[in-house]
């Protein structure tokens, strides 16, 4: 496999017993993630030097079902998979923490099945929750309660019912849909058109069966790194709403922080060093174990954390053609009694400037 962002070459995806490792393929900065069919999770680092396919876990046995794997996608952290536990039956979608080895997944949601073929496709949509298409219907779903928070129907109930696939720019909000059936029956059929419209154009049709969409957009948003437990025994997590472009303006979110304390947000440049300091840097000797600084703290945003364990941070991008391209990272600490430095560190996140 050739990674066409690095240049480097993977090796085979064929494992010895000739069965497909790289069914599934999704890539963030540094990583690529390969998964197939019986759940096998294999990662590797993107390199111009050719780099060994690592098993990570299996997503069934992680899910603690059996079935098959139809569909995956990755914001950095999470890896998000369908699971057809038995044919013709719901397909059940999971939430990995891949930060956490021999963790469980986390079920999300069912969505009945009405054709064996194909269970929903995922991707990652607005805020970083996930959209899912399934046989006629996009829905937008919560990454941490699995509950609905919108819903539209396509301008067909028969629409979707072969293969469907999904594609989605967050940049413009438009979609892009794979999928047999309906209104452009006669094969495959490529459809574009703004998230929650009802009114599709049709891009291609007649296409072969298993085509399926990506985009290429560059994400705004994507997760690295892991945070520290506090005394909810959960570590802090960074979210985000909205999008950094130039001229307006988006959120940085923290949850699972300690109630009713105090947070300090933080963006930086760097990843790797902060006022020669390496990074990660491990603050155990700090007296907080297990807690990481992942990011340099160029800039400080002190902030309340309410009652609910939540806190944010808003931030405004200035219109300077400069600024187009740029990475910036953010993390944050917050109040705790867990550890003996009172704070606990959340996960990272790398915003794109457009």
């Amino acid at each position: 496999m050739y990674d066409a962002a690095t240049g480097g070459l993977l090796p085979s995806l064929v494992n010895v017993a000739g069965s497909p490792i790289a069914e599934y393929v999704v890539s963030t900065a540094d990583t690529i993630w390969c998964a197939n069919r019986f759940g096998d999770l294999h990662r590797c680092r993107r390199s111009l030097v050719p780099e060994p396919l690592t098993p990570v876990a299996n997503l069934l046995q992680a899910a603690q079902t059996t079935g098959t794997v139809d569909a995956i996608c990755m914001n950095g952290r999470d890896l998000v998979y369908s699971v057809n536990v038995t044919v013709g039956s719901t397909w059940h979608v999971f939430r990995l923490d891949t930060t956490a080895p021999g963790s469980p997944a986390t079920p999300l949601f069912g969505v009945p099945s009405t054709t064996a073929r194909r269970g929903p496709s995922l991707t990652f949509g607005p805020d970083g929750n996930i959209l899912v298409m399934d046989h006629g219907r996009i829905t937008l779903i919560d990454i941490d309660t699995g509950q609905p928070l919108n819903q539209t129907f396509l301008n067909s109930p028969t629409f979707n019912q072969e293969q469907p696939y999904i594609a989605y720019n967050p940049w413009n909000s438009l979609v892009m849909l794979c999928s047999g059936g309906g209104p452009f029956s006669g094969g495959m059929a490529l459809v574009v058109s703004t998230l929650w419209s009802t009114s599709w154009t049709a891009v291609a049709g007649s296409l072969y069966a298993g085509n399926a969409v990506a985009s290429t957009a560059v994400v705004p948003f994507e997760f690295f790194g892991r945070g520290c437990a506090n005394s909810t025994g959960r570590d802090p997590r960074l979210g985000h709403q909205g999008l950094p472009a130039q001229g307006q303006a988006f959120q940085i979110h923290l949850r699972r922080a300690e109630p009713a304390g105090f947070a300090m947000f933080w963006l930086g440049l760097s990843s790797t060093n902060w006022q020669g300091l390496s990074l990660p840097f491990d603050a155990s000797p700090l007296g907080a174990p297990g807690c990481s600084v992942l990011v340099s703290g160029d800039v400080p945003y002190p902030a309340p954390v309410d009652t609910n364990g939540r806190a944010s941070l808003t931030v405004s991008v200035p219109t300077d053609p400069a600024l187009a391209g740029l990475v910036v990272l953010a993390q944050s600490a917050s109040t705790s009694s867990a550890n003996g430095f009172g704070f606990a560190a959340s996960d990272a996140l790398r915003i794109r400037v457009r």
